[in-house]
């Protein structure tokens, strides 16, 4: 069973900033190649979404790695995966 994605209001701003920064600053290329992996990485949380640990720090809380730069952190209710945040991976963070 596929599981649905929603996004949270901050998780949707992060990813504009992603975008724009990447737009802004990158090639259409860059641009495009990220919201490939962005799109392939999603489809594969929907089948399988309990492929990545919990938080050891927030249990609730899941972190999938997508690109060197950027992970994606996601709950999991009933059959829903929200996507919190997507976070830069070389900041520091609680995850």
């Amino acid at each position: 069973m596929d599981y649905k994605i929603r996004w949270s209001p901050e998780a949707v701003e992060d990813l504009e900033k992603i975008e724009n920064y990447l737009k802004d600053n990158w090639s259409e290329i860059v641009l495009n190649r990220f919201k490939s992996s962005l799109s392939n990485r999603l489809k594969l949380l929907s089948r399988f979404p309990e492929m990545h640990i919990a938080s050891p720090k927030m249990p609730a809380l899941r972190k999938s790695v997508l690109s060197k730069e950027t992970s994606i952190i996601y709950t999991l209710i009933d059959n829903v995966i929200y996507i919190v945040g997507l976070i830069d991976n070389r900041s520091d963070h609680d995850y």
